[in-house]
């Protein structure tokens, strides 16, 4: 599509998007309107106008809530994070911030099941969860910032600064209040899961932050095909340094939170990436094989939670009343798969979710009996040394021995 670049909005500009998405379903809203909408589908969006890149910018955030933790995320991240941050409108720009604030208060239970309610016992805030969503926001909100630096909207640029900081802090807290709690399996589970979604989280904010160097945007494709987000990447120093001044200051504030300058929101971002790096890095994959298994999409019941504690999830694949035989066979089929180390097109290196998954299904006494539905490859897998040890040991028995480890690691580098 062409913007004309000389078409400005001297004032707000009336969009049905930003009406739909004040209420804490708003990204449901949005969608359903726009889904229902005919006269909107039909569209000449060759040269879109202000309003029209405004739907399509709550589209984008809309349906990238929705989906990017099931199976079939979208394939937006770099429209929300960066492309539509150059629009030459500063209305536009303004309503896209305000969407962008309504973001933060979606319920995110609905969405997704890798969700965390972590409370400081002297915290005085609501209940909101921690998710990888806060990711998603974080990094929306950083192409939000880097917009207003360039175009001199010095308040919202501020404004955008405060709220990235202040989210976290509230997820470097409770990371640092679970760290001061005395060591058990459930307390160390919380506090590992904790980890990945800070260091998630922060990896979106240096996505975000990406934009800010690029000069092009169509070359910067942060997608679902692209996991580098927790990469040790190395930062083009010249690009930083060329930056303005006071953009450069926010750019090296909110910068590499997880690999560098601990003194930063107390270490906690290191300290969470320490243990993500260690423990849990081998999960941090975009689940391929489980995508292959259509018959985990049909409820959200079924969305996956946080790897690799899967045996819940294992338990409600063997009994849920919408699975066939046949679905849990091929959920198990490619579960195994999955912990095939020497297949190319399927296997995970050095995971161990799936695995605890299976454990999930044996221990509800399902899995004996779905072997039979098995190809010979598969019953193979299930008779390995390492799918044998897993499936011999127990939910507390994993939880105790990762969360050993992970309080190990914080007192060796304390």
């Amino acid at each position: 599509p062409t913007i004309d670049q000389s078409s400005k909005s001297s004032s707000p500009i009336v969009s049905g998007a930003l009406n739909r998405s004040s209420s804490s379903m708003g990204w449901m809203n949005i969608l359903q309107d726009m889904s229902s909408d005919k006269s909107y589908l039909s569209q000449d969006m060759s040269a879109p106008t202000p309003a029209q890149r405004i739907d399509y910018f709550a589209l984008c955030l809309a349906s990238h809530f929705a989906t990017v933790a099931t199976f079939v995320p979208t394939d937006v991240d770099s429209k929300i994070r960066g492309h539509c941050w150059q629009d030459p409108d500063p209305a536009v720009l303004a309503a896209q911030f305000e969407l962008t604030k309504q973001f933060a208060g979606w319920e995110v239970g609905g969405v997704s099941r890798r969700v965390l309610r972590v409370i400081p016992d002297d915290s005085q805030e609501s209940q909101r969860p921690i998710s990888g969503h806060d990711g998603e926001w974080l990094g929306t909100m950083m192409g939000a910032m880097g917009a207003f630096l360039r175009t001199g909207d010095s308040m919202r640029a501020q404004e955008a600064c405060e709220l990235v900081a202040s989210e976290l802090a509230r997820e470097a807290k409770a990371f640092r209040y679970l760290r001061s709690l005395p060591s058990s399996p459930g307390v160390d589970t919380v506090l590992l899961k904790l980890a990945a979604v800070m260091t998630h989280n922060v990896g979106d904010v240096d996505q975000g932050l990406s934009y800010w160097l690029d000069s092009d945007h169509s070359n910067n494709n942060n997608n679902d095909n692209n996991n580098n987000r927790n990469s040790d990447r190395d930062v083009d120093v010249s690009a930083v340094m060329s930056l303005p001044p006071a953009t450069r200051e926010m750019y090296l504030r909110f910068s590499r939170l997880a690999h560098e300058r601990y003194e930063r929101f107390g270490g906690e971002f290191g300290r969470a990436k320490l243990l993500y790096k260690q423990l849990l890095s081998a999960e941090g994959h975009r689940n391929y094989p489980l995508r292959e298994a259509r018959c985990l999409r049909i409820t959200p019941d079924l969305m996956l939670p946080l790897a690799p504690w899967l045996e819940s999830w294992g338990r409600a694949v063997a009994t849920h009343p919408s699975l066939s035989v046949e679905d849990r066979t091929a959920v198990v089929r490619q579960l195994l798969r999955g912990c095939d180390d020497t297949s190319k097109a399927w296997g995970v290196p050095n995971q161990v979710g799936y695995y605890r998954a299976l454990y999930g299904m044996q221990s509800c006494g399902s899995l004996e009996g779905l072997t039979k539905y098995l190809d010979k490859d598969c019953r193979a897998l299930l008779k390995t040394h390492t799918t044998r040890l897993h499936l011999g040991l127990s939910d507390i028995s994993f939880a105790t021995k990762l969360g050993r480890h992970a309080r190990e690691l914080l007192d060796s580098s304390s």
